[in-house]
Parts: C-alpha cells; sequence; structure tokens
C-alpha cells in the first residue's frame, strides 16, 4: 500500500509538470564546474574534506516550469588519507593503518529535477527557485592508487586499478591479495541546488549531489573474504589482511559533487513559446 502511494505522488508530480506548459518544450545545454570529494573509509563524515576540482557537460528538457530531465557526465578527481589508528580496530589497540589514496572517474548520470517553484529561462516573474535532484548512473574509475600498512608493519598493501598486492619488507616479496571485479558501478544519486535565469536565454544554477556507490572499493580499502578464507580468526599471521584493520564491508563508498553550471536554452521545435507573456 506505501508503494502505491508513493507511485501515485510521482505521478501526481510528472503530470503536473508535464501539463504546466507543455507545449513550451524549452531545452538547455551546458557546462559545470566546481569541487568534488568522497565519503568511506579514510573519511567516514566528514562534508567537503580533501576536495578536487570536477567538471563535466549536460542536456536537459524541460516539460513544464515544474519537471526537467537531465543527461550529465562529469570528470572528477577524489583522495584520502588516514594517518591516525583505523577507525575501525582502533579499540583493538591495532598500529596506524596509514592509508592513503587518490582516483579518478567518469561519472554518467541521468536525473530529474524538480522545481519547488515555477520557472523557466527567461521569465519576468519566475525567473528563480530551488530544485531536488533524483537520479541515478554509473561511474568508470579511471584510475587508483593508493596504499596501507598492516597490522604487520612489515607488510606493505599497495591498492591499483586492476587489484591490491601485498609488499613484504625486508623480502623484497610481493603477492596479489585480491583482484578487482570491474571498474564500471552504478550509483544512486540525490541533492538540491538553485537556478537563476539571467537573459532571455541563459541560465545559472548551484547545486550539491551525493551519488551512493554499489562497491567497496573506490578507495581501494576492499576486503573480500572468499581470497582468503571464510574465519578471518583463523588467518596465518603471514597470510593475513586484518579484516578490522582495513576497512568497514557493511558500507558502501560515497563521493559528491558540488558545482555551478551555465543553461544555454534553445527550442527543438518552431511551436509559438506560450510563456511569452511572462519574458521580459
Amino acid at each position: 500500500m506505501q508503494m502505491k502511494k508513493l507511485c501515485l505522488v510521482i505521478l501526481s508530480v510528472v503530470t503536473l509538470g508535464v501539463s504546466n506548459g507543455y507545449s513550451q518544450r524549452r531545452n538547455d545545454f551546458g557546462f559545470v564546474g566546481g569541487g568534488s570529494y568522497y565519503l568511506g573509509e579514510l573519511n567516514p563524515g566528514t562534508q567537503f574534506a580533501n576536495v578536487h576540482a570536477s567538471f563535466g557537460a549536460y542536456y536537459r528538457r524541460n516539460f513544464g516550469q515544474r519537471l526537467s530531465a537531465r543527461l550529465s557526465a562529469n570528470y572528477a578527481s577524489i583522495s584520502g588519507k588516514d594517518t591516525k589508528k583505523s577507525i575501525f580496530g582502533k579499540e583493538l589497540g591495532y598500529a596506524p593503518r596509514k592509508g592513503e589514496f587518490k582516483s579518478t572517474l567518469v561519472d554518467v548520470s541521468a536525473t530529474l529535477e524538480i522545481n519547488f517553484l515555477n520557472y523557466f529561462i527567461g521569465a519576468s516573474r519566475y525567473f528563480w527557485t530551488p530544485y531536488m535532484v533524483l537520479g541515478a548512473g554509473g561511474i568508470y574509475q579511471l584510475s587508483l592508487s593508493g596504499s596501507f600498512v598492516g597490522e604487520d608493519p612489515s607488510n606493505l598493501y599497495v591498492i591499483t586499478n586492476d587489484d591490491i598486492q601485498r609488499r613484504k619488507w625486508p623480502e623484497h616479496s610481493t603477492d596479489t591479495i585480491m583482484t578487482k571485479s570491474g571498474k564500471i558501478t552504478p550509483n544512486l544519486n540525490f541533492g538540491f541546488g538553485f537556478k537563476y535565469s539571467v537573459s532571455d536565454r541563459i541560465g545559472l544554477f548551484a547545486e550539491w549531489v551525493m551519488h551512493k556507490t554499489f562497491i567497496d572499493w573506490l578507495d581501494g580499502f576492499y576486503f573480500d573474504k572468499k581470497y582468503i578464507g571464510a574465519d578471518p580468526g583463523s588467518w596465518n599471521k603471514d597470510n593475513r589482511i586484518d579484516y578490522a584493520h582495513i576497512c568497514d564491508v557493511s558500507t558502501k563508498d560515497w563521493y559528491s559533487f558540488f558545482q555551478l553550471g551555465i543553461c544555454f536554452a534553445f527550442n527543438l521545435s518552431n511551436k509559438n513559446d506560450c510563456y511569452d507573456h511572462l519574458r521580459k
């Protein structure tokens, strides 16, 4: 019953957006730029930490004054560093994890934008609005590098975009501990923004969007017991990656964009714009 009510609400919002001046059919494209950061094992909850540059482009289809659909692509960098004890194993007295990573990725997302107020580019009355973003997409991880120290300080674990390798000192031996299953993963995204029309064909917007992934390898601090054994307590010390010392497998990684954008509006048809009386 609750799912039926939710579907009814979504259908009502879409219908309102389409029926509110459907003949306008305005479109816009543009560019965005700003910052990106991540939440995960090396940054469990601090927003806007280790910010890096991000930029991209998008195409938006406007279904009236309240509802839009957008396809966007972004390039971003993220990183993290942990010089403290592992937050997942500190109560057990583990040595500092000394973890760090950096990564570059491409995000492609399809989203719905729901305006809280009537809005369209070029309006004299409806020239600004806050809005909400809901959507889904996928990321392709272009690069990943990092490292951390195991429970045994002589074990250095090196993270790459393909696997995790253990390098043991002073033997200088190297073996692969885990292999990455893929470089593409889906995500869900949501956020909020603000739009402002500055002329008949140009608009500006600012937004903050969170992306929830379905992997724990965005930072490389990933653990899968099937590569070593079912019971972490039974591992031989020489073969051991401590379960609590590395990562929290119960959570997945997140990344976020906060960006400014510019819109260039145009029509795909020759129909008269039904909002001419509201323009400047």
